[in-house]
């Protein structure tokens, strides 16, 4: 009964990680980790940027591009996980135009009814990106809030700046909208851009990476000596 269930685990590694192709975008949380977990993926982090001192209706900035690990007079110790940066792009929607424009602001909760601290570019004509240097990111859920909406475009860019996928969504004004992307390669970028001008913003950054071989190993390791201790 042992060599049969480590025989599935082992079996089951490689038919999860070949499980999608491209790019899927979902735009309910539940869908998406639930689609995330099901393509083998765990959660590595979330960057909600509630450690900011910005207090409640306040805002920072213009902070310089691009906001990540380095202290700052927003974040003193930086963003929580220093494998993700933000920066704000003055075109943005083309594969090479990753220029940082004129840099980020930070929004305290209550400021444009979110009711929590956000994040986005400076000025309204500019878009903001999500950067992934680390290359292990396969799955990236967020929130998107918009000055006035309701057109937001998602473009995401693997690790080495080509685009892989484009959609526009719907967003409330002054209202958080979800969006999720599943990949079956590694994201290097994700720009948000509201095509109204109104501004966009991001909070809730959820990271999702598939697990290091040796994982899969403990997972066996420990599924054999549960069943041990049951015999």
């Amino acid at each position: 009964m042992a060599r049969m269930v480590l025989a599935l685990l082992i079996v089951a590694i490689p038919a999860t990680a070949a499980m999608g192709q491209g790019v899927s975008i979902f735009t309910n949380l539940d869908t998406f980790e639930a689609a995330a977990t099901d393509a083998g993926k765990v959660l590595k982090g979330i960057e909600d940027f509630e450690e900011s001192n910005v207090p409640p209706g306040g805002i920072a900035g213009p902070l310089p591009d691009p906001l990540g690990s380095a202290p700052n007079e927003a974040f003193p110790n930086g963003l929580a996980f220093g494998n993700i940066q933000l920066q704000s792009n003055l075109l943005g929607t083309n594969a090479t135009d990753a220029v940082p424009g004129s840099g980020l602001i930070v929004l305290g909760a209550g400021f444009i009814g979110s009711h929590t601290t956000v994040v986005g570019a400076n000025t309204f004509v500019e878009s903001t990106d999500m950067v992934f240097p680390d290359g292990d990111k396969t799955a990236i859920g967020f929130n998107v809030i918009t000055n006035g909406g309701p057109s937001v475009q998602i473009s995401v860019f693997d690790t080495g700046g080509s685009q892989i996928f484009q959609d526009v969504i719907t967003a409330g004004a002054n209202d958080s909208s979800f969006v999720g992307l599943v990949s079956s390669s590694a994201i290097g970028r994700i720009n948000v851009a509201d095509l109204t001008d109104f501004g966009e913003l991001v909070d809730n950054i959820r990271m999702y990476v598939v697990p290091e071989p040796a994982t899969f190993g403990l997972l066996a390791i420990a599924g054999l000596a549960m069943l041990r201790r049951r015999r």
